[in-house]
Formats: C-alpha cells, sequence, structure tokens
C-alpha cells in the first residue's frame, strides 16, 4: 500500500493493492495471472482504507474480496512508520491474524528502523529490565540516524496542530511503548533499534514462521555478491557514495511469515536470512492445536499450545509426579529431577547472560524464554474439560538445541587411564535434545504423547533451510521407565547408547529427521 499523511488533521489515507499473481518458485520470479492466461486486463485493484481504523481496514480487505486460505503476500514501503506505533502494531496484528494466516504468507517491508545499540540493565529481585540510554558514545551510523531522523520529524511537525507536536525529548524517546488512543502525538515511528527488536515487535503482533531482517545496504551488497549481472561495488567510493550507505543503513528490509512456514520456503523470500537460529527465535509461541482424544468413553477436548506464565507451576508439578514413584528406590532420578526444577524449569530463574535479556515474550513466562533462547521451545497439554473451568495441564515437552559436549561420550581404555572421546554424530549433523517429556497418568495410552513428539518433529522440520542438511532429534530417559522407552520406539526412534548413572541405566534414543 501507499499512504498520503495529511500533517493538518492527523489522517492517513492509504490505497489497498489487490493483485491475483503467479509465484515461479524455480526461477524465482512473479508472474501477472491474467498475462499467463492470455488475458490483457489489469489484474489488481485500488480500495482506500484508513489504517488508523481497524474498522476501516477489515472492512476493505472484506471489499477486496482477497482469498486469504490462500498464500498472500503483504508489501509495505515506508508506510508503517508513519503511523504511530500503536496504530501500526494493530496494523501488523490484523495482517498476522487475518491475512498472512495461510501457511507460507508473508509481510514483506522497507522501513526505517533508528539504529541505537547502547543499553543499560537494571536487575531486582523479581525481574530484570532492560532500558536503552543515551550513550556517551555512538558510533558514525548512529550518530547519523539521530540526527536524519530529527530533522524527518521536525519536517513532518510543521504545519501541524500545536498540540500535536512532539519536544525533542519525545522524539528520542520515540521507541519507547506507548499507549492511549489510535490519534498518537507522534507521527513517525521507527521499526524499531536493531534487528532483535524489529523481530520481537513482529513475533508480539503474531507472526510466528520465521522472521528477519536486513538493513539496506547490507541487502544491496548481497545482491552483488550473489553475482547477479548488471551489479558492482563502486571501486572508488567517493563522498556521494559513503553519504548514501549511511542512509541505507537507516531502513531495513523486513520479513515476517505465517504459522507453517518452513525455513525452506522463507529463503526465497529472503535469501540473506543465513541465520536459522536467529529468524526462527521463539517461533511457535503462538502455537495452539486443538484435537479430540476418546478418553475413558469420553470425547475429550485437548489443546497443545505454548507454555505460559499461567501453566508453569503446573508443569513443575506434573513433571515432578511423573517420577516421585522411583525417588525411593533411584536416589539419581531424584537429582535428575531435583536438577531440572532448579533450572530449566524454574519460573523464578535470573537470566542468566544477555542473550537471556534480549528476547523475551513476556506473556509466555520464563521456562518458554529459556527454551526458546536455546533455540528451541516448549508446549503443554490443555485439558478444557475441567468442571473449575481452569486449563489443567496434562502433558509437555520441550526441545533446545542440543549442545556440544553432549554430542560425545567418553569410554575408558581397557589398558591405561587414559580416556578416548567417540562422537554420536559428526559436525555436519544439525541435533535436537528432547526435555522434560511426560503425560499425566491418567492420560497416558490415548495418543497424547505421539501427539507432543509430532509437535516437536514438525517444529523441526520448519528450522531446516536446505534438504541437504542432516538433523536428528535425541532423547533420554532412564531404562527402568517402560512407558517412555516404549513411546519413543513406537514413534520411529531408535536406541542410540545406554550409560549408567549410579545404579540406573540411561537410554539415549534418536531420530533421523527426513
Amino acid at each position: 500500500g501507499s499512504t498520503n499523511n495529511d500533517s493538518t488533521s492527523n489522517h492517513h489515507l492509504s490505497w489497498l493493492y489487490h493483485a491475483n499473481i503467479h509465484w515461479n518458485k524455480s526461477d524465482c520470479c512473479i508472474q501477472n495471472k491474467n498475462e499467463l492466461n492470455g488475458n490483457d486486463a489489469p489484474n489488481y485493484s485500488l480500495i482506500p482504507v484508513d489504517l488508523q481504523n481497524i474498522s476501516s481496514i477489515k472492512h476493505a480487505f472484506q471489499q477486496s474480496g482477497l482469498d486469504t486460505s490462500m498464500p498472500t503476500i503483504v508489501v509495505s514501503e515506508l508506510v508503517l512508520a508513519y503511523l504511530g506505533k500503536l496504530n501500526a502494531d494493530n496494523l501488523m496484528n490484523y495482517l498476522a491474524h487475518h491475512v498472512c494466516s495461510a501457511t507460507n504468507s508473508i509481510l514483506l517491508a522497507y522501513e526505517p528502523v533508528q539504529m541505537a545499540t547502547t543499553t543499560t540493565t537494571t536487575t531486582t529481585k523479581h525481574s530484570t529490565n532492560l532500558e536503552r540510554q543515551p550513550p556517551h558514545l555512538i558510533s558514525v551510523v548512529e550518530g547519523y540516524a539521530t540526527s536524519y531522523y530529527a530533522n524527518f520529524r521536525s519536517k513532518l511537525d510543521k504545519g501541524r496542530n500545536p498540540s500535536m507536536k512532539i519536544t525533542k525529548l519525545q522524539a528520542r524517546q520515540s521507541q519507547q511503548p506507548t499507549s492511549g488512543s489510535s490519534k498518537e502525538s507522534t507521527t513517525f515511528e521507527t521499526m524499531g533499534w536493531n534487528r532483535d527488536s524489529v523481530s520481537n515487535r513482529l513475533r508480539a503482533c503474531g507472526f510466528d514462521g520465521p522472521i528477519d531482517s536486513i538493513c539496506a545496504n547490507d541487502a544491496a551488497l548481497h545482491l552483488v555478491k550473489s553475482g547477479i549481472q548488471g551489479l558492482n561495488t563502486c571501486p572508488e567510493p567517493f563522498d556521494e557514495h559513503i553519504a548514501l550507505n549511511l542512509h541505507l543503513q537507516c531502513y531495513y528490509i523486513i520479513c515476517a511469515s505465517s504459522t507453517g512456514t518452513y525455513m525452506s520456503n522463507f529463503n526465497h523470500w529472503c535469501p540473506w536470512s543465513s541465520n536459522v537460529h536467529r529468524a526462527t527465535r521463539n517461533m511457535s509461541c503462538w502455537y495452539n492445536a486443538k484435537f479430540i482424544n476418546n478418553i475413558s468413553t469420553k470425547n475429550v477436548n485437548l489443546n497443545i499450545s505454548s507454555i505460559g506464565k499461567e501453566h508453569e507451576e503446573q508443569v513443575r508439578t506434573l513433571f515432578q509426579q511423573s517420577y516421585k514413584s522411583f525417588f525411593d528406590e533411584y536416589p539419581s532420578i531424584k537429582k535428575l529431577v531435583k536438577s531440572a526444577l532448579k533450572g530449566d524449569l524454574n519460573h523464578n530463574r535470573q537470566r542468566d547472560n544477555m542473550n537471556d535479556l534480549c528476547h523475551p515474550i513476556p506473556i509466555r513466562g520464563e521456562i518458554w524464554n529459556y527454551y526458546s533462547n536455546h533455540n528451541g521451545a516448549f508446549w503443554v497439554v490443555i485439558d478444557n474439560n475441567t468442571d473449575d473451568d481452569t486449563n489443567k495441564v496434562i502433558g509437555c515437552i520441550g526441545v533446545t538445541l542440543m549442545e556440544p559436549n553432549l554430542r560425545e561420550y567418553t569410554n575408558s581404555t581397557s589398558d591405561n587411564n587414559n580416556k578416548s572421546s567417540n562422537y554420536l554424530f559428526d559436525s555436519s549433523t544439525t541435533c535436537y535434545l528432547i526435555k522434560r517429556f511426560c503425560v499425566s497418568e491418567e492420560f497416558r495410552g490415548h495418543g497424547i504423547g505421539r501427539a507432543l513428539i509430532d509437535t516437536v518433529k514438525t517444529f523441526i522440520r520448519q528450522k531446516i533451510c536446505s534438504s541437504n542438511l542432516k538433523c536428528n532429534i535425541v532423547a533420554s530417559t532412564p531404562a527402568v521407565m517402560d512407558a517412555a522407552n516404549n513411546i519413543y520406539i513406537s514413534n520411529g526412534f531408535v536406541l542410540l547408547k545406554e550409560s549408567t548413572m549410579g545404579i540406573i541405566i540411561m537410554r539415549m534414543y534418536s531420530f533421523e529427521i527426513r
């Protein structure tokens, strides 16, 4: 769409372009569907819409006749920045849930990002806040962006109602979260201050597939390096080139995809997105799948969803109860459970590094944030049939990227005290580790465990960006837990190795993703 910003009335009239296209994946090109059918008629329509008004947006999309059950591309070129943060978030939320809802749908945006990397961390007993502070030393790019956007906002304020103008202090604080009516006092809001803040904002608006962004300058360099004919770097840059370089670093190309979109498809739109873990961080945080199981001759409505704050205590209790019958006979199992409750299942856990601070999804809670920051996810099974209308957690499962030290095991040689290391997988294989997998005893044997494992398999498949990539899912469980061992075997896992931990035998299983 395109935006006409009326500075005197603070209304944003936009034209919604609706076009029918054909995407040729092999040639990476878009073609006019009418031309493919031998029809020269225009294949687009223009619909006026006030982007500050959600009702107007809904009406416009209904009027367009857009079939959102098909993969849909939404293109925004310097539109979101003029709406103010609240209005832009409302629009992106609507797009994520109602327009880009089909698998392989995507929002492609070219929008400004105000670079700022200086942060301070404030830690209290119950929370850790990450706040941006005015830097004492800033980079050339940050200095240019600050000056550029300040001048830009000043020009936008000319001719506006004096009560709507913003001060220099408000301009500096423009990236802080705002609230209030849809008629915000700031006419211009950048999408964020770096790639992570942009991704977090889009994720919070409901985009649940891969998300990534890149500054326009780096995107241009990627095109040059990819060998596209006619694109070359300047052998001897002069002042105009340096100025253009600084200017392009103030704008980002942003890609946000829908639930179920695979990285392999995402890379067709964003070939520069080579960091899978960055693009898929917090992916699946809005996951919610319903299914009906026949349990004790009753049709039970169950949901598999991403863990939220409200589920954390129930997950801890369920995990502990699942192993409690083994505590007296096997102290090692009790120790494992205690370690988990103090570690990744600790919902009061102090975040242990800067990476934990940068990518939280507040409503998901600490357990989700831990797993997401370790390149994974965590799901729970909810029983919606309880008499007291509470969401009872009856199962859970988590998955993280397998740490390098867990990819090898050590054997003692028979002739001396030296130890030799043996690798379970070669270095080209990506491995994910299933953790905290359990189902409430009264609900076992009804396919809930299989559904949880299938959820993990689908999640990992979405993260694979190439058919040539080797990927395995690994799970470890005590040999005495027959139900856990049987469910892995029945779902295609193969026994990889056995090891001892105290008096118990631990079995490690592996499943190769194809």
